[in-house]
């Protein structure tokens, strides 16, 4: 009996270290199968992360498998919540240009509660946000979260069709600065305030990895015109060629080659006037070797001068290229 009890704790350690090990191999990929893989919920102030299988009225399914991290995995997070799921320590010491990758499914009361992923470098004394507000491949979705999730108010809130995923998608995001960093913690924070809940936010599928032909960050489009239209990123190697894709909205990510450019910003010509529009843009690190496309950002195009025939049905109010005076009187 006494040598039973010597193996089983043996086991109980070597399985504990093996789970809560430094991550040393890339690319890192976790579905959550088997078991937390050394991701640890902090529930303590009133929290709901559990992971399992999902069965909530919305959020009910896992995004691989049958497993997800989910805040409530039958019902709803609670109110004035500030929960957070901390990854096992990553060392990047051999990687350039890490990103990351997950699956996410978010339907939470917009700008009021919401989750964001942060990362530290100094053993959570400290805790920085992944990407910003406008970031593509579904990046956050709002800045003035209330529930203020990891002490902060930036990261993705909402719900339904007007501005949750509806789903599971794929969020994709360069860990910037930490390429070379030889400890590495990420968590995803959630945040709520006091009042009307939904079945909230859960992630599933994480990959980690390096990237030798990083994508942009940054894309944004200004200057707009009703035929023309800026769009301008941050370079995240060396890369001085870029494709750029500007194509009617909905289109989604590009399956071919886009307009080769050595400016940034590169302007876009030719465009329709009052149309919806999205952009992509990857570097072109030569030898044939691309970055993954980041977008979409869309945009519209801005009014033009209209010439008889004109036709105005009024189906939308206010319509495109018309305004209204304060007080309803022509201004």
């Amino acid at each position: 009996m006494k040598k039973i009890t010597i193996l089983i704790a043996v086991f109980t350690l070597f399985f504990g270290w093996q789970v809560n090990a430094q991550i040393t191999s890339f690319p890192y990929v976790e579905d959550f199968e088997v078991n937390d893989g050394g991701w640890i919920a902090d529930n303590t102030a009133a929290g709901t992360w559990a992971l399992g299988n999902p069965t909530g009225a919305v959020i009910n399914s896992a995004a691989s498998g049958a497993n997800a991290w989910v805040t409530s995995l039958a019902g709803q997070y609670n109110a004035n919540e500030t929960s957070n799921v901390s990854s096992p320590e990553f060392d990047f010491t051999a990687l350039a240009a890490p990103s990351i990758e997950f699956s996410i499914w978010w339907n939470s009361e917009f700008s009021w509660d919401g989750m964001v992923l942060q990362s530290s470098i100094d053993n959570g004394g400290s805790w920085q946000n992944v990407g910003a507000v406008g970031d593509p491949n579904n990046w956050y979705t709002d800045g003035t979260i209330n529930g203020n999730p990891g002490g902060q108010q930036e990261g993705w809130s909402g719900r339904g069709a007007a501005n949750g995923s509806e789903g599971w998608v794929i969020a994709r995001h360069a860990l910037v600065g930490l390429g070379g960093q030889g400890s590495v913690f990420l968590r995803f924070a959630f945040g709520s305030d006091g009042s009307v809940q939904d079945d909230g936010i859960g992630f599933d599928l994480i990959n980690v990895f390096d990237v030798s032909c990083p994508e942009p960050v940054g894309l944004a489009v200004a200057g707009i015109t009703s035929t023309t239209a800026d769009v301008s990123w941050t370079a995240s190697g060396t890369e001085t060629t870029w494709e750029v894709s500007v194509q009617p909205i909905g289109t989604g990510v590009p399956v071919g080659a886009g307009t080769s450019t050595t400016n940034n910003p590169y302007t876009a010509v030719g465009l329709t006037a009052v149309t919806d529009y999205e952009v992509y843009v990857r570097a072109d690190c030569g030898g044939g070797e691309f970055s993954s496309w980041t977008g979409p950002v869309n945009f519209l195009s801005a009014c033009d001068v209209f010439v008889p025939d004109y036709l105005e049905g009024f189906a939308t109010i206010i319509p495109n290229c018309w305004d209204e005076a304060a007080d309803g009187d022509a201004a």
